[in-house]
């Protein structure tokens, strides 16, 4: 019996003790439980945290991704674009075209305004930085409006089609197109080449008139058809622009003075051609291979380097030029006076005509019975700085009709005393005139130095002239 009783305390001992509710409230351990919750609550702010960077991270990465993705677009289409028009900033910038537009920069990746392109397409027609000299009333009512005047009076515009409020707007492929065609029948007078090939049919996306503007292009060498799409409402950037600009002053000529052609003979481009903006047909080349005249290193500045500062001088330079030396190359003592000769010399010398020369000169060509005849014609673009002076190459062609004497036969050869001698009849030589600008004269035009004309004789065409 006691064993029994042993037995079952023994097992009560062994089953968990039943605590009441109010002895287990008493009990109960507070800080302990606080201490369990906050470390709970870490634990949940921690995966908080967690999964919040986990999420900041994900939306960093498609952030990443997406401006990726608009860079690479854009890199890309900046590649493409500097692959197919890169190479034209450099001739913009030599021909003085990179400067008319309004931020004065060619540079590849910019947008062209509807009035800046009208500049532009102006500008490279009639070889100019200044529209002014060409309307009537220069205005500047908004950006380009001396342009836009000159575009409406010449019919390459509407009145009215660009003004104050939209001059500023995009220009358009199909404005490009319509420009410059409307510029070559109009300014320039010449017809569009409408003849379309296999390459120019498949273009589907222009309207009629500008799908003729684009062929005629194509076939002239201004735009290549290469790797372009061609959507005429799509905003043009300057590579566009400098595309055609850069084929086109080639094509028609509009960079070279008078009749003068650009040369496209690869036969006939000089060793040096690097030192010309360009080179013309009717200059042989043996003429641009020879060398320049130095007075100056630190200063001296080739043809290619000048044209961009002078080519609005060009015309005036070659008139000058003709016009001194045609009056020196045609003499007649039966028909010579003084104030025709001075009159005829002195619009175009530097520093006037010396009037005791002048009469010592007309003197002996009446003593000597001379008769000459020729004329002068600039080598353009062989305009330099030789660091002290502009120099223009000059070809002048004259024939002795009648003397009395082989000496000192051309004006000024009696200045220095000397005795300059003509053995032959006929002479084609070459100089490399002096000319300047007045000073006090508030203009860059430049006059001849009035210089004897054998110290200014290239070398090699000295050929039976002589001086003693």
């Amino acid at each position: 019996m006691e064993n029994e009783r042993k037995n079952i305390k023994s097992k009560a001992e062994n089953y968990e003790k039943i605590i009441p509710a109010y002895e287990k409230e008493m009990n109960f351990d507070h800080k302990s439980h606080k201490q369990h919750l906050k470390k709970l609550k870490k634990e949940r702010d921690k995966k908080k945290i967690i999964q919040s960077k986990i999420t900041i991270i994900l939306i960093a990465v498609i952030i990443v991704a997406i401006v990726g993705i608009c860079l690479g677009v854009h890199f890309g289409k900046l590649a493409k674009y500097k692959k197919l028009y890169g190479k034209y900033e450099e001739p913009m910038t030599i021909y003085a075209f990179d400067k008319v537009y309004d931020n004065g920069s060619a540079k590849t990746t910019e947008y062209v305004t509807k009035s800046e392109l009208v500049k532009m397409v102006i500008a490279a027609t009639l070889n100019t930085s200044d529209i002014d000299k060409y309307v009537y009333e220069p205005s500047d009512d908004y950006t380009n409006c001396s342009w836009i005047d000159y575009a409406v009076a010449n019919e390459l515009l509407q009145d009215g089609n660009i003004n104050k409020e939209n001059a500023t707007n995009p220009a358009t492929l199909g404005d490009l197109l319509k420009y410059f065609s409307d510029a070559k029948t109009k300014l320039l007078k010449l017809e569009l080449n409408t003849d379309e090939d296999q390459k120019t049919s498949k273009i589907n996306s222009l309207s009629s008139d500008l799908k003729i503007a684009l062929v005629d292009m194509v076939n002239n060498g201004i735009i290549s058809l290469d790797g372009k799409k061609f959507n005429e409402n799509s905003k043009i950037i300057k590579g566009q622009v400098n595309e055609v600009i850069s084929n086109y002053v080639l094509k028609y000529n509009t960079i070279t003075v008078g009749d003068e052609k650009v040369n496209i003979n690869e036969e006939k481009i000089p060793a040096n051609k690097d030192e010309y903006p360009y080179t013309v047909a009717g200059v042989d080349k043996s003429i641009y291979e020879i060398g320049f005249s130095i007075n100056d290193e630190r200063t001296k500045s080739n043809p290619k380097d000048m044209y961009k500062d002078i080519k609005e001088l060009y015309l005036q330079i070659g008139t000058y030029t003709k016009n001194y030396y045609d009056t020196i190359l045609n003499i007649d003592y039966n028909t010579i006076n003084k104030e025709d000769l001075k009159y005829a010399l002195e619009d175009y010398s530097l520093y006037g005509v010396e009037e005791d020369e002048l009469d010592r000169y007309i003197q002996y060509v009446k003593d000597n019975k001379i008769v000459i005849e020729g004329k002068a014609s600039v080598q353009y673009p062989i305009i330099y700085s030789d660091g002290m002076k502009t120099r223009v190459r000059t070809k002048l062609e004259f024939e002795i009709k009648s003397t009395s004497t082989r000496d000192n036969l051309l004006y000024l050869d009696l200045a220095n005393n000397s005795k300059i001698t003509y053995s032959k009849d006929k002479y084609v030589i070459y100089i490399d005139n002096e000319m300047g600008t007045r000073l006090g004269e508030n203009s860059t035009a430049q006059y001849n130095y009035d210089t004897c004309i054998y110290d200014m004789i290239i070398e090699n065409y000295k050929d039976g002239i002589t001086r003693e």
